[in-house]
């Protein structure tokens, strides 16, 4: 478990490395969108994933965020349901703008993370 986190750790720190490139305004907070099963069949998994993003976020934040730069997490729980997944990551790229990086983590495959 704790490798798992660690790993997850590291894609995180990717995402702030990707945010730092950002080139937004210093004041304006670095978003980071996730979508995971929260609820639902796949809870035992999005439950502690969520968790530890906001932890990741709320100790960066407090540390002074990125370059001066506040962290906020966008995150929409799709209860395990792939069709409300789909939806929300098209929310998250179309409709929240400003967002740096995406963090999902697909049961029973390694989480991937997308930059754009």
């Amino acid at each position: 478990m704790s490798k798992k986190i660690l790993r997850r750790a590291g894609f995180l720190a990717a995402t702030l490395a990707a945010g730092i490139f950002a080139g937004a305004q210093a004041a304006e907070p670095i978003k980071i969108g996730s979508f995971l099963s929260v609820t639902g069949p796949a809870s035992f998994l999005g439950d502690p994933e969520l968790k530890t993003l906001e932890m990741y976020v709320e100790r960066i934040n407090q540390s002074g965020g990125v370059l001066g730069r506040p962290l906020q997490l966008i995150h929409y729980d799709d209860a395990g349901d792939a069709s409300a997944a789909r939806n929300f990551a098209s929310r998250l790229v179309r409709s929240d703008r400003g967002l740096t990086s995406l963090w999902v983590a697909v049961p029973q495959v390694q989480p991937w993370l997308l930059c754009h």
